[in-house]
């Protein structure tokens, strides 16, 4: 494990950045190229507009591209429903795909699987879904082809983790998944304990925007990168 990680997120739909984002701006190459000068060593891309035609997002691969001389990694979520979208984002320059709706489609985690290697993929799941027997399910078939991180949806809003929240964590490290966690954090007790109880790395992206959270402080709680 790498250590402890902050991870600015850009939320884009249609080619822009979305929602209240204060004075960075709405050129989402801009945004990322903005955190990555502030020390970012991770950028996450989410893409919000893509469509259910399982056609995939249509401008993750462009921003990908647009960040692949830049000197942190970049890591894609959002509608990533096809295999060859998923080599897409890989060869231009994509390190880390975030997938969701995989976990409940035997055949396309398969095929996603196939298509990138394990080890570049983190699966996401929302807090509320972790009694649902087809995440489970799907869980278990990506653990079983070498995937190894997941990321806890939340929400994380309130300025503490709540007990149930803390079990899910602690469920998760038990079985030796790397943890992420992402979803309306908005304090910096918050993520403090997260990191305390084994998080490997937060996404955040409204509450930077809006200025409830600073960037300068959450990076005092990153640890620094491993020596290679």
């Amino acid at each position: 494990m790498a250590g402890f990680e902050i991870v600015p997120a850009v939320p884009v739909a249609y080619g822009r950045v979305v929602g209240d984002v204060g004075g960075v701006g709405r050129n989402p190459l801009a945004v990322a190229w903005h955190w990555m000068a502030a020390g970012a060593r991770r950028v996450h891309f989410e893409e919000l507009s893509a469509p259910d035609t399982g056609r995939g997002p249509a401008t993750l691969p462009a921003l990908v591209l647009g960040c692949r001389q830049g000197p942190a990694r970049i890591q894609v979520g959002g509608g990533i429903r096809e295999s060859r979208v998923a080599r897409l984002l890989r060869a231009q320059g994509a390190d880390t795909l975030v997938l969701h709706r995989s976990l409940t489609d035997p055949e396309l985690l398969d095929d996603m699987l196939t298509a990138v290697r394990p080890e570049k993929v983190m699966v996401a799941v929302n807090l509320e879904e972790l009694d649902d027997r087809k995440i489970l399910a799907g869980l278990s078939r990506a653990w079983d082809q070498g995937v190894r991180r997941v990321l806890l949806v939340g929400p994380w809003m309130a300025p503490t983790v709540f007990p149930y929240q803390e079990a899910a964590i602690s469920r998760f490290l038990d079985e030796r998944w790397e943890v992420w966690a992402a979803g309306h954090l908005q304090h910096l007790k918050t993520i403090a304990r997260l990191k305390e109880l084994g998080v490997s790395g937060v996404m955040i992206g409204q509450a930077l925007y809006q200025g409830r959270l600073s960037f300068k402080e959450l990076m005092a709680l990153s640890d620094p990168p491993a020596a290679s």
